[in-house]
């Protein structure tokens, strides 16, 4: 899986879209993919895929961003 360098962590806390962007087409179809294996519903697996990002956006990350999308 690809890794998000620190630097895009840091610009995505502080507002930057074009960091959001990375980070949503770095893991996007990965974990659609494993969404789609725990609920067998591609199109459901996706809109639970959009509604994390969506959370995760108004959130600061503090830690690696793989853990907090794992956890």
């Amino acid at each position: 899986m690809p890794e998000i360098r620190e630097d895009t962590i840091t610009r995505l806390n502080n507002g930057d879209t074009k960091a959001f962007e990375i980070l949503y087409s770095v893991y996007y179809v990965y974990l659609c993919a494993v969404a789609t294996k725990y609920i067998f519903n591609a199109e459901a697996a996706r809109e639970i895929v959009n509604d994390v990002f969506l959370n995760g956006a108004v959130q600061k990350v503090d830690s690696p961003f793989n853990y907090c999308l794992f956890r």
